[in-house]
């Protein structure tokens, strides 16, 4: 096989590599990997193939503590959070990625940015959503949500919302690009008001049937204020996304339901079906 080209860092405590491996950059730590000191002899050895194999083995033992950022951290099977153990769906789908050596940071981003909306009824009402609907995270951790507009790539109803930091009165411009933002003030958290003041983004599914121009958005969860019950919770309230792009409806693939099963606990962050607020004048 290739060379396998390394960094070892001597501390005082422990011993760190850092390898470039099947193409992506690695790390590993002597206080949690039993098998670094045969691999580090192996990779001054140059035998490429036995430094591999005593790498990858075993994952447990090589990622019993794994701290994969500032606030997020692994230790055997508990998931911690700013210190403090988090258990739950989402919990439960990190660690599940993270040992199947998954792309594991999307859900880890999408955490944090959770935690960082101001509202507890905002996170634990993204949680259940995440439960209900699958949808589709970006690297950074925001959600990718829909948005029925206007033949004119304005909002159906009329209100008041700022596009790029220019208010903005009646039926809001949604061009490729915008940030469209609105005070979280003026946005209702009542769940239970499905129709109301707010910037309205939702499911595929239910966005689709809402106007004759779709356009996906991006959505920062701390900027999540309500997922109102209604539309089978498939549309929230936000105070703030970014325009993507159009929605080719006509290519799209519907490949999954939106139903929930209370026996299911699975949490599938796959290509994301949301629903987009339609109702009254008050809704952008």
């Amino acid at each position: 096989m290739n060379p396998i080209h390394y960094i070892i860092t001597e501390r005082p405590d422990f011993t760190s590599l850092t390898v470039f491996l099947d193409g992506k950059m690695q790390a590993f730590q002597s206080d949690t990997h039993p098998q670094l000191d045969k691999a580090l002899k192996a990779l001054r050895d140059k035998d490429w193939s036995l430094a591999k194999d005593l790498l990858a083995s075993p994952l447990e033992a090589a990622r019993k503590l794994c701290r994969l950022s500032s606030a997020v951290e692994i230790k055997g099977n508990e998931l911690f959070f700013l210190g403090k153990v988090l258990a739950g769906p989402l919990a439960d789908k990190i660690r599940e990625t993270f040992y199947a050596k998954k792309a594991v940071m999307p859900l880890v981003n999408f955490l944090e940015k959770v935690n960082a909306n101001p509202s507890v009824e905002s996170r634990n009402q993204l949680y259940e959503f995440a439960i209900r609907n699958n949808f589709e995270i970006t690297p950074r951790g925001d959600l990718i949500a829909y948005k029925g507009v206007t033949p004119e790539l304005t909002s159906v109803n009329s209100g008041r919302a700022f596009v790029n930091g220019i208010e903005h009165n009646g039926q809001i411009p949604n061009q490729v690009g915008s940030v469209v933002t609105m005070p979280r003030a003026d946005v209702n958290p009542n769940r239970d008001e499905g129709c109301s003041h707010g910037l309205h983004v939702g499911s595929y599914e239910y966005a689709s049937d809402f106007a004759s121009v779709l356009m996906k958005v991006e959505v920062n969860p701390k900027d999540v204020v309500s997922v109102p019950r209604d539309c089978s919770w498939q549309k929230m309230r936000v105070c703030e996304y970014v325009v993507l792009d159009f929605e080719e409806t006509s290519t799209f693939h519907f490949n999954g339901s939106n139903d929930y099963d209370d026996d299911d606990e699975n949490l599938e962050f796959t290509p994301s079906y949301w629903d987009e607020g339609d109702d009254e004048d008050t809704e952008e």
